[in-house]
Parts: structure tokens; sequence; C-alpha cells
């Protein structure tokens, strides 16, 4: 009787231990900010998202984003990937690079202080020099607003040369909460540096997160970039499904 009981027993811990919650956000999924908590000690997760993106002046592009993270330690994860871009209107496929991402979760919110991580990001060149890397710095700072809603502000910096600052000011807000707990709605506006042309990129975004399962996440996200440096790029809208998958 002890065995199967023991068994029981770690099955239910490592069941736990590899769950996707819903309320834990991570970039683009489904929206591009995301809270200072990094995923569990061991466990793994597989991300990926299609994307859709509509302009005004120019044939639309498809997007198709995935990403491995794994939580090397407590409040520390990596992860590796990959976010290829089809562009119909030249009939190419660009994102040949690989990204590699280190976060780490500082501390957490005590009292009237956020909760505070950050991320640090290479977007490897697969052909080409090591030296054509783009790197790129996030701090991510959460605070609950009220019962079960937060504010996450990230604030990041980008750059192989010529330095881009922006900022994102994400909302989190779980739905049914405490009858049930199996959705949460996001929102966010943004503000960044254009890397093409002199100027600013301004956007804001809606998003669901749903829980499907214990190790299963699904999200759905719209986004219109409002203002943008490059003239082609203005009221873009993107369009994102994606999938949380936790093993």
């Amino acid at each position: 009787m002890k065995l199967p009981f023991a068994l029981a027993i770690w099955f239910t811990a490592s069941l736990c231990l590899a769950q996707s919650d819903h309320n834990n956000l991570d970039k683009e999924r489904p929206l591009t900010f995301e809270d200072a908590y990094s995923i569990a000690y061991r466990s793994y997760e597989l991300q990926t998202g299609f994307s859709a993106f509509a302009f005004q002046k120019r044939q639309p592009q498809y997007g198709l984003r995935t990403e491995i993270q794994y939580g090397i330690a407590k409040n520390r994860d990596l992860s590796i990937g990959w976010d290829p871009v089809f562009d119909s209107q030249s009939a190419r496929v660009r994102g040949d690079n690989l990204e590699l991402s280190y976060f780490e979760g500082l501390t957490r919110e005590i009292g009237n202080s956020p909760a505070v991580g950050y991320r640090i990001e290479a977007e490897m060149p697969t052909t080409g020099s090591v030296r054509d890397a783009d790197v790129r710095a996030r701090l991510v700072l959460t605070k609950r607003a009220k019962t079960y809603d937060k504010f996450h502000l990230n604030l990041g910096v980008a750059g192989n040369g010529k330095l881009a600052f922006g900022a994102i000011l994400g909302y989190s807000l779980p739905l049914g909460y405490p009858r049930q707990f199996d959705t949460t709605l996001l929102a966010e506006l943004a503000v960044e540096q254009s890397r093409q042309a002199s100027g600013q990129n301004h956007w804001a975004g809606l998003g669901i997160r749903r829980q499907v399962d214990v190790t299963t996440v699904l999200d759905y996200s719209i986004r219109m970039r409002f203002r943008s440096a490059v003239t082609e790029n203005r009221n873009a809208l993107i369009f994102t499904v994606g999938l949380s998958k936790s093993f």
C-alpha cells in the first residue's frame, strides 16, 4: 500500500510543479508585457503563437513565434525562441535569428513595494557574426491594484550600437474570481523609440488567457499600432492566438 500511495503523492507533486497558470504572464503570450515572476523551478514550458499583421498600405504578414522555457533555479528561468515572419508582399520568410533569454525575479510584492524582476535577451544570427547580435534588457515591476487585478510596468532598452528605449504599462484582471479561476483579461499601452526610422512607435492591446487544463493555457489578443515611425506600418492591426504547455 505504501508504494502506490507514494507514487500518487509524487505524481500529484510533479503535476503541480509543471502546471501553467493563466494568471502568470509571459511576454508575447499574448501581449508584449510580462509580470515579475519566473516559471517554476525545474519545469519546462513550451509557448507558441500564430500572429497575423494587417496593414493599410501593404500586404499582410504572418508570424509563428515558438519559445521553450526552463526554470533553472528558484525565481530564474532560461528560454530559447524563434520568431519567423512570412511577408506576403515579397513572398519571403524573414527571421532566421535565435532568441536567447534569461529572467530573474528579484523580489516579491510586499506591502506597498512591487515585485521586481529583470530580463536580458540576445537575438543571435544563425548566419553571420556574433557581433551582429541584438541585445535587449527589461526591468519588470508588478503591483497589485485592488484585490485581484495588477499593474505591470516594463521598462526596456535595446540596441547594437544605437540604443532605443521603451515602456509598456500592462494590466491584468482575473475574470469571475473567486467563483471560478480560469480566465484573465489583459490590456496594455506602449511606446518605444523606433530603430528603423526617427520617431516613436505607439500601440495598445487587449488579450485573454484561458486555462484549458492544469498544464495548458490558450491565449488571444488584438493590438493596434496607432503611431509608427515607418509610414506603411501605421494603423496596423495584429491578431494573435497561442498556446502555453508545461511539462
